[in-house]
C-alpha cells in the first residue's frame, strides 16, 4: 500500500512538473505556425516565418546571443578548471569552497548591477586611477557597460558562473579517483599542471556535461543579466523576444513565438557544437599523453595564465558586491573622489515600506517554492530508490528546465493562463518558481540520499514499528546537512529568478529581483543599491544558516526533549 501511495505521488508530481512544459511549448509552437490566440484566427505560416527573417534586427541579436554565451561559458570554463587544478590539492582547497559558496547564492542581477556599479565611467575603478594617472576630473566618455561587443555582458556572465563551476569541479576533485590519478602521475614524473591539462580533462568532462551544458544554456538566454549590461540596439535576442512578448501589438504574438522556437534551435545547434569540438579537444589530448611527453610549455603557462585572471576575477566579484551598500548609502559622491563625502539614511527611509513588501513577496515566495521542492524531492528519490531500473530516465524530465530557454515555453505558459483567464499572481508565480527550484534541490539531495545505508531505518523500524516517525527521526535526521544545503539552494534559485516572476506575476506582483532590474534601467543608482543588497544579502543568510543550523540542531532538540538530563 505504501509503495503505490509513492508510486501515485511520483505520477503526480511527474505531471505537475512536466505538463507546464508541454503546454508552454504547444501555446509556442502554434503561434509559430500562424495562430493567433487572442482572435482565434490562423495567418499564413510562411508569412510568419518570413517576416520574423525580414526584422531588421535579428542577425546581429543573434550573433550578439552567440558570442556573449559561447565565450563567457568557455572563459568561465577554462578558469574554473585552472583555479580547482591549482589550489585544489592544497591547503587552499576548503578556502576555495568558501569563497565559490557564497558568490554561488548571489542572483545574477545583484551581480550585474554591483558590476555595473565599479565598470561605469563613473565606476569604482574608473575612481581608483583618477585623477593621479589619468588626469580625469569628470567622468571619461566611455562605453563600459552596454558596449555593442558585449564585453561587460561576458564579463559578468563568467562572474557569475564560474563559482558555480568551481563548486562542482572541487566535488569531482575529491574523488578518489581523481586522487589516485594525480599520485600515479607524480609518481611517473608528471608535474602537477601537466597532468590536470593532458590526464584529467577527460574525467571531468564526464561529470561537467551537464553543468555545462547548464551553464551555455543560461548564457545563450540569460535576460535580467542582458537588460542590465548587454547592448541596446540591438540586444541580445532574448532581450528581443522580451520585448516582442510585450509589444501591444497583437501581430507580434506569432513572430515572437518563431523566435522562441528559433532560440531553441540556437541553443540545440550550439550544444552539439560545444560537444563535438569537445570531444576532438579531448581525443587531441590523449593523443598527446600517448607520446609521454612530460613538458608543455604552451599548456602549463595557459594554465598559469587562467588561474591568474581567476583570481583577478574573485577579487572584482567581491568588490562588485562590497559597492552595492556603499552606493545604497552614499548621500554625496563627486567623481573622481574615492570614497562618498558623506552618508546617508534617507533612500532608505525613503523606500523602506515598497522595500519591505518587496522583501516579504521574496521571502515567501522562496519559502512556498523551496518548501513544496523538498517534499517532491524526497518523494522523488524515494519511488528511485525503490524502483531504480524504471524510474532513472524518468527523472532525466525533472531537469529540462536548467536546458531549455526559459523565454520560450514560460510566454507559452503566459499565452495560455490568458487563454483560460487564471489569474492568481502568487500561486502561478510560485509554481514557476518550484518549477526551478526542483531539479537544483533534487541535485543536491541525489547524492546523499541514495548513499544512505538503509540499513539505519531498517533496523529502527524492527525495534519500533513506526514508519514514518522513523523516517523523520532517523534518515532525515542524518541527512541534516544536505536537507539544509539543498534548502539554501533551492531559497537562492527562487530569490534569483526573474522571468518567472515577471510572467507569472502579471505585473501585479513584485520581487526584489524584478524592482532591481527596473530600477537598474532607469538608472536610480541609490534606490538600485539598497534594493539590489537586500536581493544579495536573502540568500547569504539562508546560506550561513545551513552551515550553522545541522550543528546546533541536535543539541538544542536533545535539550528541549530533556531538560534536566
Amino acid at each position: 500500500m505504501t509503495q503505490r501511495m509513492l508510486l501515485a505521488g511520483f505520477i503526480g508530481v511527474l505531471l505537475l512538473a512536466f505538463t507546464p512544459f508541454a503546454v508552454g511549448m504547444i501555446s509556442i509552437l502554434l503561434p509559430a505556425l500562424g495562430w493567433q490566440p487572442l482572435t482565434n484566427t490562423w495567418v499564413d505560416t510562411q508569412h510568419v516565418w518570413l517576416e520574423l527573417w525580414q526584422q531588421p534586427e535579428l542577425v546581429n541579436a543573434l550573433l550578439r546571443t552567440l558570442v556573449s554565451g559561447v565565450v563567457a561559458t568557455l572563459l568561465a570554463l577554462v578558469c574554473a578548471y585552472a583555479l580547482v587544478a591549482k589550489l585544489s590539492q592544497t591547503q587552499f582547497g576548503h578556502w576555495l569552497g568558501a569563497v565559490a559558496a557564497p558568490l554561488l547564492s548571489i542572483p545574477h542581477s545583484a551581480a550585474a548591477i554591483g558590476l555595473a556599479f565599479l565598470l561605469a565611467p563613473s565606476g569604482w575603478l574608473f575612481r581608483l586611477v583618477s585623477p593621479w594617472l589619468t588626469d580625469w576630473q569628470r567622468p571619461p566618455n566611455l562605453i563600459t557597460i552596454q558596449d555593442p561587443y558585449t564585453l561587460s555582458l561576458i564579463l559578468a556572465l563568467v562572474l557569475k558562473e564560474m563559482p558555480y563551476l568551481v563548486f562542482v569541479m572541487m566535488a569531482i576533485a575529491r574523488q578518489d579517483k581523481i586522487r589516485q590519478l594525480l599520485t600515479t602521475s607524480q609518481q611517473l614524473g608528471y608535474p602537477p599542471l601537466i597532468t590536470w591539462g593532458k590526464l584529467l580533462p577527460t574525467l571531468f568532462y564526464r561529470e561537467l556535461r551537464l553543468p555545462i551544458f547548464i551553464v551555455l544554456s543560461f548564457n545563450l538566454t540569460v535576460v535580467d543579466v542582458a537588460q542590465i549590461l548587454g547592448p541596446d540596439t540591438p540586444p541580445t535576442f532574448a532581450v528581443l523576444l522580451l520585448h516582442w512578448f510585450q509589444d501591444p501589438a497583437i501581430d507580434r504574438i506569432p513572430i515572437a513565438s518563431a523566435g522562441a522556437l528559433l532560440l531553441l534551435a540556437l541553443v540545440a545547434a550550439v550544444s552539439i557544437g560545444w560537444e563535438l569540438c569537445a570531444r576532438s579537444l579531448l581525443s587531441y589530448l590523449k593523443n598527446l599523453t600517448l607520446t609521454g611527453s612530460r613538458q608543455q610549455p604552451l599548456l602549463e603557462w595557459g594554465l598559469r595564465f587562467a588561474y591568474l585572471l581567476s583570481l583577478l576575477l574573485l577579487a572584482l566579484a567581491f568588490l562588485a558586491l562590497l559597492v552595492l551598500p556603499i552606493w545604497g548609502f552614499a548621500q554625496r559622491w563627486r567623481f573622481p573622489d574615492l570614497w562618498p563625502q558623506s552618508w546617508s539614511f534617507d533612500t532608505f527611509w525613503r523606500i523602506q515600506q515598497p522595500l519591505l513588501e518587496l522583501t516579504a513577496n521574496t521571502f515567501m515566495l522562496g519559502v512556498t517554492s523551496v518548501m513544496l521542492a523538498l517534499l517532491a524531492s524526497l518523494l522523488l528519490l524515494e519511488v528511485s530508490r525503490i524502483l531504480t531500473r524504471y524510474t532513472s530516465l524518468i527523472m532525466i524530465l525533472f531537469y529540462l528546465p536548467l536546458v531549455l530557454p526559459q523565454i520560450g515555453f514560460l510566454f507559452g505558459i503566459h499565452i495560455s493562463l490568458i487563454v483560460i483567464e487564471l489569474h492568481h499572481p502568487f500561486w502561478t508565480t510560485a509554481y514557476l518558481h518550484w518549477l526551478y527550484v526542483l531539479p537544483y534541490v533534487l541535485l543536491t539531495l541525489k547524492g546523499p540520499y541514495l548513499a544512505f545505508n538503509q540499513n539505519y531505518l531498517d533496523e529502527a523500524i524492527r525495534l519500533r514499528p513506526h514508519p514514518l516517525r522513523n523516517y523523520l527521526g532517523i534518515k532525515l535526521a542524518m541527512l541534516k546537512p544536505a536537507l539544509f544545503t539543498a534548502t539554501a539552494i533551492g531559497f537562492a534559485v527562487s530569490v534569483a529568478q526573474y522571468l518567472p516572476t515577471l510572467i507569472g506575476g502579471e505585473g501585479r506582483l513584485s520581487t526584489l529581483t524584478t524592482e532591481a532590474v527596473a530600477q537598474a534601467v532607469a538608472g536610480d543608482r541609490k534606490r538600485v543599491g539598497l534594493v539590489a543588497m537586500t536581493q544579495a544579502l536573502l540568500p547569504l543568510l539562508a546560506f550561513l544558516l545551513a552551515a550553522l543550523l545541522p550543528r546546533i540542531w541536535t543539541p538544542l532538540r536533545l535539550r528541549l526533549k530533556y531538560p534536566h538530563a
